[in-house]
């Protein structure tokens, strides 16, 4: 009796992705009229009830899009002008072409983690040598060194002294003889998490961050000299990989918490960071002892 079995292997994630992407970009092919309308819409330069002379005043030199007549007025509006653009066609068809072909080829992942592990690991090392040396690029490191101050006294210290008392406190709790260390008082306060969390300053606050950054941004790029260069993971590339997003988290709350504005940069180089993570890497060539036939 032979029997034969069969699995059914669902679609690995770039090829869904490539899926989204492709039906996206087809969108953008057959309406970049409205997609146009939508960007005059958020910058307020079209309305419904604008008039042609409004219009041409509104869309100076300086503007976002710059648009004259009464047929341009009437794409925009959907009317009987209303078609894609050829260049626009066939720039953004040419991308879904070379996204397709490369997923084809199964090499779509392996580059997709190739760049950002290059593209990643410069900007970290860039990033950690401003941090820890002043005369690398002297502006971005006095920038850095000027809002190091407001992160490290207004949102660590505090979390880290709340945390260290919250320590000292369970420890004392359950170990007496840890009082002493602890320097717990009659009121129930403690000395140590105050004289550590003096001992972390501005200065070195940034130079730590600065050399985590270094460190992980080096493991990164020495790991495309290996099996890296093909896609592959690489177990402490991987590890920096993690230690650099769990920063970018950090340094995201932290802009948020002060509220100054500054938390896209780092939000978009976390994103970037998880996208890198979760990307598969391409399956090695092996034998596989699939699809064999079994007569019992």
């Amino acid at each position: 009796m032979r029997e034969s079995s069969r699995t059914c292997v669902a679609p690995s994630l770039p090829i869904r992705a490539c899926k989204l992407v492709t039906v996206a970009c087809f969108f953008l092919v057959c309406f970049p009229a409205r997609v146009e309308l939508l960007v005059l819409k958020q910058s307020n330069v079209y309305k419904p009830s604008l008039t042609i002379s409004q219009f041409e005043s509104k869309c100076t030199a300086g503007s976002l899009v710059k648009r004259d007549g009464v047929d341009q007025l009437q794409r925009l509006r959907g009317g009987n002008g209303a078609k894609p653009d050829t260049k626009h066609a066939i720039i953004v068809g040419s991308v879904c072409a070379l996204i397709l072909i490369l997923n084809e080829f199964n090499v779509l992942s392996a580059i997709v983690r190739v760049s950002l592990t290059l593209l990643l690991s410069l900007t970290f090392l860039l990033a950690g040598i401003n941090k820890t040396n002043p005369t690398f690029h002297k502006p971005t490191h006095l920038f850095l060194a000027n809002m190091f101050p407001d992160i490290c006294n207004k949102v660590w210290k505090p979390i880290f002294e709340k945390a260290l008392t919250s320590t000292c406190r369970f420890c004392c709790k359950y170990f007496s003889f840890l009082k002493n260390t602890c320097g717990q008082r009659d009121d129930g306060s403690f000395t140590l998490p105050k004289s550590i969390s003096a001992m972390v300053t501005p200065a070195s606050f940034m130079h730590s961050i600065g050399q985590v950054e270094v460190s992980c941004a080096m493991l990164m790029l020495i790991s495309l000299a290996g099996t890296g260069s093909r896609g592959h993971r690489v177990p402490l590339a991987e590890l920096s990989n993690v230690v650099l997003f769990f920063l970018m988290v950090g340094a995201t709350y932290s802009h948020l918490v002060l509220m100054d504005g500054r938390w896209i940069p780092s939000a978009v180089l976390g994103l970037l960071l998880f996208v890198r993570f979760i990307t598969p890497a391409p399956s090695r060539k092996g034998k596989s002892g699939k699809g064999k036939k079994q007569d019992k």
